[in-house]
């Protein structure tokens, strides 16, 4: 009988233990890490959605790295992690920002993946439609298809754009007669004859925004080229004319473009169109899942968290310089970060809704955006009014434009 008790003594211990210790060992063995890349903008933003997963489960590990800021030290980063992706050691999640120009950042002329479209096409990206199949957001929601067709490839879903930024007309004074057509070049010629000051003010500062001109410029998957440089050099001209025409007295008209400057009172509130009447988007913060991770569902739920509305910490989505793609982020943008008034945020969400057209841009809008530049500032034609010269430089800009949308194309 003694040891019977004995045995029973040592064993029920033992027998108890055992669930927990296979408990623990379980722990273990579903604990996972996901890897980050992102870029500083972004860092706090994800510290709030790991904090946030954190308290939802114990078994993730969200490791980040972040991108530098510093132009040299950037460049040697990206060219060692270029290196790194290609040998197939690549990050879990890629948020990333496709800024180019605008602001003079460092970040601007450096984005780690210089063209997007051509990442899609190379594998890097895991493709995401099985989970957003799945996911209610995507029925719910009325995000703005022309977002998601920039992150696709074969009629896959490769990215998810987070950000976006375009030009809008912002005027406190309503249309006194609609343009005889919804395109840039008929806007143009509408303000060229009207009193419209604030739309003769948007143009003043839209030179500038050669890029939004003519989009989408490549249709990847067909490997063409719609980018039509007669078109682009017209509209160049008659854009410079009324630039030099109108400069001087430009001082008194309101130039802001911007969607920060969105406020009450305004009447206006439009996506300005490009020469073949697409209302343009320009996409900055956007996410992917590495082809190499091992928890893509995991990787792509963390992805949601900038869009959907699981946790109201993340109200302002990615954040960073652009605005949310993600249309209730998008109003809550305007209504918390603004506080404009409920008139104001319907006539913001018509302006997303009437977005029919979304691009990345490369280096070859970078080229644009600096030629165009370069052609304003040293062109002189206000003082000049040599035409003949404009025109040639605006076939100049456009052919080497055309040739280098086809080059890269054929990459």
């Amino acid at each position: 009988m003694k040891i019977k008790k004995y045995v029973c003594i040592v064993l029920i211990p033992i027998l108890l233990s055992l669930p927990c210790s296979g408990c623990k060992d379980q722990q273990k063995a579903n604990k996972y890490t996901l890897t980050i890349l992102t870029e500083q903008e972004f860092e706090s933003q994800i510290k709030i959605a790991r904090n946030y997963l954190a308290e939802q489960s114990t078994n993730v590990d969200i490791q980040i790295k972040t991108l530098s800021t510093n132009p040299s030290t950037r460049e040697i980063e990206i060219q060692k992690l270029i290196t790194q992706i290609m040998a197939g050691k690549g990050y879990d999640i890629y948020l990333l920002n496709n800024l180019r120009y605008g602001d003079a950042q460092p970040t601007d002329t450096m984005p780690l993946i210089a063209n997007p479209y051509k990442a899609m096409e190379s594998g890097l990206f895991a493709p995401l439609d099985s989970y957003m199949k799945q996911d209610d957001y995507w029925d719910k929601s009325s995000y703005n298809s022309a977002f998601l067709e920039t992150g696709k490839y074969n009629d896959k879903q490769y990215i998810l754009p987070l950000t976006f930024t375009g030009e809008l007309l912002l005027s406190e004074s309503d249309w006194i007669q609609k343009p005889e057509a919804d395109n840039l070049v008929e806007w143009l010629k509408y303000a060229e004859r009207s009193e419209d000051t604030d739309l003769k003010g948007a143009f003043i500062h839209h030179i500038f925004m050669s890029p939004n001109w003519y989009q989408p410029a490549i249709n990847y998957q067909k490997r063409e080229v719609q980018y039509d440089k007669e078109r682009w050099k017209e509209f160049f001209v008659s854009n410079m004319k009324f630039f030099s025409l109108n400069i001087e007295q430009s001082a008194n008209w309101s130039q802001d473009t911007s969607w920060t400057s969105v406020r009450d009172g305004l009447k206006r509130i439009e996506f300005i169109p490009d020469i073949t009447g697409n209302r343009v988007a320009s996409i900055q913060g956007y996410g992917a899942v590495g082809m190499s991770c091992e928890r893509k569902e995991e990787a792509y739920e963390f992805l949601m968290l900038f869009l959907n509305h699981e946790t109201d910490l993340l109200w302002q989505g990615i954040g960073g310089r652009g605005i949310p793609t993600d249309p209730d982020k998008y109003q809550m943008q305007f209504e918390r970060g603004f506080k404009v008034s409920e008139e104001t945020l319907k006539m913001t969400l018509k302006a997303y809704q009437g977005l029919n057209c979304a691009y990345f841009a490369t280096n070859v809008e970078s080229y644009l955006h600096e030629a165009v530049e370069n052609a304003v500032h040293e062109g002189r034609w206000e003082k000049t009014n040599d035409w003949d010269a404009c025109d040639k430089t605006g076939a100049e800009i456009a052919e080497k434009a055309q040739k280098l949308y086809e080059t890269q194309v054929k990459e």
